[in-house]
């Protein structure tokens, strides 16, 4: 049963019950006002046919035997048009032993009195009331309520009651009266009640809606507030992730570096090879910073106006490479999708990760769909699969680092967690559907971008040599060193410094400042400000969105010597960089 239908029932309830109790009390209100009024009435005209009539009309002999013949002919007329004026009253006289020696009903007298003690009570000078059931027929049938009242009688002369005179009268009247009223009484509480059903409808209707809609806002704000502790939490993880990162890339700086050189410079193929393979292991481990990098928000982008269908495209060819010929690739892609301003790079990274983890959730066989389409103000790019879906639990930790369902081995938790990282860094936001046995269905959703797609970027400068002035400013001993030789090895003239204050002391000018943008004294940014170099190239762990502006020239570690070659000789021959 709905909660409108119990509504209903719950009023239809109470509402009768109140107007059963106030009818009902109502009734029981007038009935005894009804029957105690009438009590009154016929009393009141009792007394006065005993004290200004009957006492000027009977004798001493109507009241010692029943009366009859011509008597009794005189009595009739004479109750009939002075005292029973109203064809409802009747009257008897009673002597004082009970017997009936006069009643307009004839064959009620000789009878005798059902109550005696009435009767002395009476011819003690009082009158009595009282309502009983009666026999108009003086046997022990069918009997009626009646209205009661016995009046004493005395004679002229006579200083005490000699006989009792009783008129009574059928309740018949005053029960019609109190039944009719009755039917109006409930008609009117019934019109009440119609009255009222519309008004208690729109109410319910109404307490339907508020219900509806502060439940509405209840999930709204369950889910608001799951939204925000699953934000806070990633935010938290990001931060540590972002940190960890910007220390490794600081060391991988150098180990990838000086494998660089120790490549270069040994002749003995086997120590050449164990360089390269260092090197080899610090190109890894860079990628993995990367994508904590990425999931922190803290990597370099470079965003330009694209059409995701294009990115799709371009990467199907790999995509099916990667998750092997058992798994169907299937492409629903919006014929007019909209644009959006993002790293297509990043963006065939996010395709990638989530189509390997799609083909990892399906055991390397079923179907995997690739959907893009408008809505609204977003596009959405959705990666759905067959695979084994996911549970609640597992649905609340998917994007988490280094969280993964997967053997010891076979995975390091980092490509969706990667994902979430572009897709935020990005502008969007990635969600979820999924139950167990029913595969997932992974969403991105980008905003739409009004301006034109942009072309293709120019091809970078080639390294050129050089003797300009170049200060190295990093607090990390083994970066400085590094960067250090490796200009050198251009043919620039290097000065390094520690920190801020020790670049202050040279009080030299320079071409290039190269810089690191987070040290213990001052920053980067601060220190360019103060120092006199035609130009600053900024260098850091973390991501130039965070540091500096977008307009500086930026290098993110670890970087490739030739990286730092052609970045110093872009900035000499009048190019911003921004990697």
């Amino acid at each position: 049963m709905s909660q409108s239908a119990r509504l209903y029932l719950r009023f239809a309830a109470a509402s009768a019950a109140v107007i059963a109790a106030v009818g009902g009390a109502l009734l029981w209100s007038i009935h005894h006002q009804e029957d105690a009024q009438a009590q009154r009435n016929v009393a009141v005209h009792a007394r006065f046919i005993a004290k200004a009539i009957l006492r000027e009309e009977l004798t001493a002999a109507n009241l010692r035997a029943p009366v009859t013949g011509a008597e009794l002919v005189r009595l009739d007329r004479l109750f009939r048009t002075r005292v029973l004026i109203d064809g409802g009253l009747r009257a008897k006289l009673y002597r004082p032993d009970g017997l009936v020696t006069y009643s307009d009903l004839h064959s009620l007298i000789r009878s005798h009195a059902d109550d005696m003690e009435e009767i002395h009570t009476v011819l003690g000078g009082k009158v009595v009331r009282d309502v009983s059931r009666i026999n108009h027929e003086g046997g022990t049938g069918a009997n009626v309520k009646a209205l009661e009242v016995y009046v004493p009688l005395a004679l002229p002369g006579q200083a005490k009651p000699t006989a009792v005179l009783e008129i009574y009268q059928s309740y018949a009247p005053v029960a019609q009266e109190i039944r009719s009223f009755a039917v109006l009484l409930l008609l009117a509480l019934l019109g009440m009640w119609v009255a009222l059903f519309p008004l208690i409808q729109r109410m319910v209707v109404s307490l339907e809606r508020h219900r509806a809609a502060r439940r509405t806002a209840e999930l709204a704000l369950e889910e608001t507030s799951e939204q925000l502790r699953q934000s806070q939490k990633m935010d938290a993880i990001g931060r540590l992730a972002g940190g960890v990162a910007h220390d490794f890339n600081n060391l991988l700086l150098a180990i990838n570096g000086y494998s660089e050189f120790l490549s270069d410079t040994l002749t003995d193929e086997r120590q050449k090879r164990f360089a390269t393979e260092i090197r080899a292991a610090g190109e890894r481990a860079a990628a993995l910073t990367q994508q904590l990098l990425a999931f922190s928000r803290r990597q370099v982008l470079q965003p330009r106006v694209i059409d995701i269908n294009n990115s799709v495209r371009e990467i199907e060819s790999i995509l099916k490479r990667v998750i092997g010929a058992e798994v169907r690739v299937v492409l629903d892609l919006e014929p007019s999708l909209r644009l959006v301003e993002a790293d297509p790079s990043q963006i065939g990274q996010v395709l990638l990760n989530l189509a390997v983890n799609a083909r990892d959730a399906m055991d390397g066989r079923g179907t995997i769909k690739v959907v893009t389409r408008n809505d609204a103000a977003h596009v959405v790019l959705e990666v759905v699969d067959t695979g084994v879906g996911m549970d609640e639990e597992t649905r609340g930790r998917i994007f988490e680092p280094f969280f993964t369902t997967k053997d010891i081995g076979q995975g390091t938790g980092l490509g969706l967690s990667t994902v979430y990282g572009i897709v935020a860094q990005s502008g969007g936001t990635i969600s979820v559907r999924s139950e167990p046995g029913l595969g997932a269905a992974f969403s991105v959703r980008l905003p739409v971008c009004e301006k034109p797609a942009e072309p293709v970027a120019a091809i970078e400068p080639p390294v050129q040599l050089g003797g300009e002035r170049i200060l190295i400013v990093d607090d990390e001993k083994v970066v400085r060193e590094l960067l250090a030789q490796m200009l050198r090895q251009q043919g620039y003239n290097v000065t390094v410094a520690a920190s801020a204050r020790e670049a202050r002391a040279l009080d030299a000018s320079w071409d290039v400042l190269v810089t690191d943008v987070v040290m213990p004294e001052t920053d980067g940014v601060r220190l360019s400000r103060e120092l006199d170099a035609r130009y600053v190239l900024f260098i850091s762990g973390y991501d130039q969105e965070a540091l500096v502006t977008s307009d500086a020239s930026f290098l993110q570690k670890p970087f490739s010597r030739d990286d730092l070659a052609r970045s110093v000789r872009s900035l000499l021959d009048g190019h911003r960089i921004a990697a």
